[in-house]
């Protein structure tokens, strides 16, 4: 778990746990992950009971899944990363469901209401080729933008959805330099990125200080041994202009969002 206040310090917390219940104890169908004493979590809420830290967190409101469909939980590149080579476990459920929380670790106490996006995946050796991944969500927009190079390639596909109160567009996966093109300098926390589809043009551009990134050490790549390195910031300040048939019809601006690199597009400075 990563806790990073609006304007103050990133605290992470890694937690490897071996005692897993997957059982839901009166719906062996349903949804349940449970760490005895330390993590409870259904299909409706998560509560987490650390000895540094105390987080809870119940749905308020109804998901907006990445796709809608039979399968709303797919993963935005497709039939992709099922081609052999390319790897990559990645599945995006929802794109933004209100929820409510509280946080506690005995400094602070926070509690309201917010977002979340729900999403899973792992990674190996032969899916951890590099990614740029940015999220965030507001009263105002819910997005997803990530680009992953392919195996073992020089291609790079990128995919990503955009919705805020006027407009809903999904971003197909599309190779870098076609219908992408994008600027990546990771060691100056700076990422842009152009999207196009027909009649719109969405220009994404993030910006975080390189000192509010910390290495991120996913469990799966502990675990199945992936080789790439990953560094990530909570602290991204995020642009976005909309365009119409060559018109401006949208700008949203957004304080605070995700944004992470890994692989060839992460900065070897960083970890040095």
């Amino acid at each position: 778990m990563a806790f990073t206040p609006f304007n103050g310090e990133s605290i992470k917390y890694d937690l490897f746990l071996d005692e897993v219940s997957l059982t839901h104890p009166s719906d062996p169908s349903k949804f349940y992950y449970e760490v005895p004493g330390v993590i409870v979590a259904d299909e409706k809420a998560i509560q987490i009971n650390h000895e540094n830290f105390n987080f809870s967190m119940r749905w308020n409101g109804e998901h907006h899944h990445y796709w809608h469909g039979l399968n709303p939980g797919q993963t935005p590149f497709g039939i992709i990363p099922e081609i052999p080579g390319v790897g990559g476990r990645w599945f995006l459920y929802t794109m933004g469901t209100p929820v409510q929380y509280s946080f506690y670790d005995g400094t602070q106490s926070l509690m309201g209401t917010g977002y979340a996006q729900l999403d899973k995946g792992w990674y190996d050796k032969e899916s951890s080729a590099g990614m740029a991944y940015s999220m965030g969500l507001s009263d105002d927009l819910y997005y997803m933008f990530t680009g992953a190079k392919l195996g073992d390639s020089d291609l790079e596909m990128w995919a990503g959805r955009y919705i805020s109160n006027e407009h809903d567009l999904a971003f197909y996966p599309a190779f870098n330099n076609l219908s992408v093109k994008r600027v990546i300098d990771s060691c100056s926390g700076y990422m842009k990125i152009e999207l196009n589809k027909i009649r719109y043009k969405l220009v994404v551009e993030a910006q975080a200080d390189i000192n509010s990134f910390y290495p991120n050490e996913f469990p799966s790549v502990i675990i199945f041994g992936g080789e790439q390195r990953y560094m990530k910031s909570m602290q991204a300040k995020m642009n976005f202009s909309l365009y119409k048939k060559g018109d401006l019809i949208e700008s949203i601006y957004m304080p605070q969002a995700l944004l992470e690199f890994s692989g060839p597009m992460a900065c070897d400075d960083f970890f040095e």
